[in-house]
């Protein structure tokens, strides 16, 4: 329990207490955002604690003990506040704009993602990570919680493997070939029953989210059409219940998973951040500044010296960032432009502008209510090719010739 893979790494035991401290700091922080909100929150250094406070020689029950009941009496807190608490913000050292419930709850759960990398069997000498591209997918669970079960025979484990698995039983089989140390195997074991702990986490705050979501009622008159409702197997980062359908009552009966490259969970980031009132800006364009996704024009003697967007932690502008990202190889309309940009420019200024045409088509369709219509696939290039005969048609003009076009 309290081996350290390295000397400067912390053992099992000390990151379960580290788990316990940040427990009992998180509930104290949800304290300060509903009682004090616009105070000034201290940070700590978890290092110096670790060391200071002599974590190893911790007693590991009683951390668990504190850690179930922090997140008990802070869940039982939270339910009983009003909407407006969840507005309050505060100051904290360690992030430019203002600390809210949205950061404070990335911090609580941000740790699941962080065991899960725990999962690691290089520790004793096997290829698995290298064969397997996910070690937390369906072969890559069965064949650890295997090996922490106590099995050990390659052939059984590898028979373990996945249909839709890329890789073959004999390429599993081999990348098994390895050193059972005890110490790593308990590391291992430690690492998992973290990662089911997170998962159960998670589920339970999937339940919650799930209720709130069913407090919005059906809409009277609906902009669009709702999403066909297909029975499809539940990805493991997607959420424990129909997402789709709520976003939908959230946001007044319009279908924002049209717009391609928007999925459930993109949506529902970018409505934590903007809401579904879209008034709160004068225009579109004062939308996308806010997301800084429009130029930031630099003019000094009349001359534009930078018009670079600036760099920004809005979760709704990355949000778009990715799924403008995600339609490079997209045979639509917007991954045709996306594209375009890209070869003109370079792919982080294509993914910026084709961010802020997703930002747009948002906008407009709760602003006014209206269904998303995609474009032809060459539309953008057409329009493109239309702006190229007009230049140049204005540019003979100017010279005293006149374009004409060649009939074959």
């Amino acid at each position: 329990m309290k081996f350290k893979p390295e000397p400067k790494e912390w053992s099992v035991h000390e990151i379960i207490i580290h788990l316990a401290d940040s427990e009992s700091n998180s509930a104290l922080r949800a304290r300060k955002l509903i009682v004090e909100p616009g105070g000034i929150l201290m940070g700590y250094d978890q290092a110096q604690w670790a060391d200071t406070l002599k974590y190893h020689d911790h007693n590991l029950e009683d951390a668990l003990e504190v850690t179930r009941l922090a997140r008990k009496t802070t869940y039982e807190l939270l339910k009983r506040q009003p909407e407006e608490v969840f507005t309050h913000a505060i100051v904290h050292p360690e992030y430019e704009a203002l600390y809210t419930f949205d950061q404070w709850g990335q911090y609580l759960f941000g740790a699941y993602s962080a065991y899960a990398k725990g999962l690691d069997l290089d520790e004793c000498s096997f290829d698995q990570c290298n064969v397997l591209s996910d070690i937390t997918g369906v072969t890559g669970m069965k064949i650890i919680r295997a090996i922490v079960s106590g099995e050990r025979n390659r052939k059984v484990l590898a028979s373990y493997r996945d249909a839709k698995c890329a890789k073959s039983e004999e390429e599993i089989e081999k990348s098994l070939e390895g050193n059972y140390k005890l110490e790593h195997l308990f590391v291992l074991k430690q690492a998992l029953e973290l990662y089911d702990f997170y998962d159960q986490q998670i589920k339970q705050c999937d339940q919650e989210l799930e209720t709130l979501y069913n407090e919005f009622e059906e809409p009277d008159q609906p902009g669009t059409p709702a999403s066909e409702k297909r029975k499809r197997k539940r990805r493991k980062n997607q959420p424990h219940f129909d997402l789709s359908e709520s976003l939908y009552r959230m946001a007044g009966g319009i279908d924002l998973t049209k717009i391609e490259g928007l999925d459930t969970l993109t949506v529902q980031e970018v409505l934590s951040e903007t809401g579904t009132d879209m008034r709160k800006w004068r225009t579109v364009k004062h939308f996308c500044s806010w997301l800084c996704l429009a130029p930031n024009n630099k003019i000094t003697g009349g001359k534009v010296k930078s018009s670079h967007t600036p760099h920004t932690k809005n979760r709704a502008s990355n949000a778009f960032r990715i799924a403008a990202q995600s339609l490079m190889k997209s045979k639509s309309a917007l991954g045709a432009y996306c594209r375009r940009m890209a070869a003109l420019h370079d792919a982080p200024t294509a993914i910026t502008a084709t961010a802020y045409k997703l930002a747009k088509i948002f906008y407009f369709m709760l602003k006014r209510r209206e269904a998303y219509r995609p474009l032809a696939a060459d539309y953008y290039e057409k329009e493109h090719r239309d702006k190229v005969v007009r230049s140049l048609q204005r540019r003979a003009a100017s010279l005293g010739f006149r374009l004409e076009t060649v009939t074959s």
